[in-house]
């Protein structure tokens, strides 16, 4: 499918037929991340947030890190007045 870039305002735009936007699940205020291959080519793919696995990560790293004394605390502790 050849798709044409037209003038928007003073910026280039491009229009997504409707049934490419059905089949990748996505509408009007979606957040697209584009990136150049190195052949030149245009890359466009889905930015949509995974709130569950955001979550599921931090808990993860949260999990990870050892709880110890405060920093503020050892500084203080270690500080010469």
């Amino acid at each position: 499918m050849d798709i044409q870039i037209a003038k928007w305002g003073n910026s280039l735009a491009l229009r997504i037929p409707q049934h490419l936007l059905k089949e990748a699940n996505l509408t009007e205020g979606d957040f697209l991340s584009a990136s150049l291959a190195p052949d030149g080519t245009i890359v466009l793919r889905t930015k949509q947030i995974d709130r569950k696995s955001i979550i599921r990560e931090l808990h993860e790293f949260r999990e990870s890190m050892p709880m110890s004394k405060s920093v503020i605390k050892q500084l203080r502790e270690s500080a010469r007045y």
